[in-house]
């Protein structure tokens, strides 16, 4: 259903929601206004399309594997995608029928389980991971990156900055360790 502004369309028993309705669209509308939900209107600059891509570019044919790590909405936003676009079972997929694209792991919680089962299944050495955390302080995502971290180094990859990336807001803790160990930063708008 498309709301236009006040012109609600209406069925049986609209009316009981008719108000509520209303009232949420004015507060979302006013919102946007104050830019305080931005998420309405992202533009490639804002969301730095032209510096992704050319990483991307740069690095795909070094990684068969890509690891997310974040909670909430750093976790489902990626895992909407993946299955929105390629379907749940796209990691099970052989590479040619993948396109030569990476297999896509979201790892969301602090199973140390989870994690373990998937280090056997992966090539390090052949793997990107992406710390996503706006905040740049979320516990379960800090634990989890560290931990794949530290396993990268034990299995002697030298420079693991050439495997980490990091999405997070500006000015942030997670900004600073970025920049400490040469991981490239792309930012989440902060009002996003």
């Amino acid at each position: 259903m498309y709301i236009a502004s006040q012109n609600i369309i209406d069925f049986p028993g609209f009316d009981v929601y008719k108000s509520l309705i209303q009232t949420s669209v004015k507060g979302l509308s006013e919102k946007r206004q104050s830019q305080t939900v931005g998420f309405l209107d992202l533009t490639e600059d804002i969301m730095q399309v032209e510096a992704i891509n050319d990483f991307v570019g740069k690095t795909q044919d070094q990684y068969d594997t890509v690891i997310v790590f974040g909670v909430g909405g750093s976790a489902l936003g990626a895992r909407a995608f993946l299955q929105a676009y390629h379907g749940m079972y796209w990691n099970s997929l052989s590479s040619d029928q993948r396109g030569g694209l990476a297999q896509l792991y979201i790892i969301d919680n602090v199973d140390s389980g989870e994690v373990h089962q998937l280090l056997q299944t992966i090539d390090l050495g052949r793997t990107l991971i992406n710390i996503v955390s706006k905040s740049g302080g979320t516990l379960e995502t800090s634990l989890q990156s560290a931990y794949i971290i530290e396993q990268m180094k034990k299995s002697g990859i030298s420079d693991v900055s050439q495997h980490v990336v990091v999405t997070t807001g500006k000015e942030t803790p997670m900004e600073t360790y970025a920049q400490q160990n040469n991981f490239p930063v792309f930012y989440i708008p902060e009002n996003v």
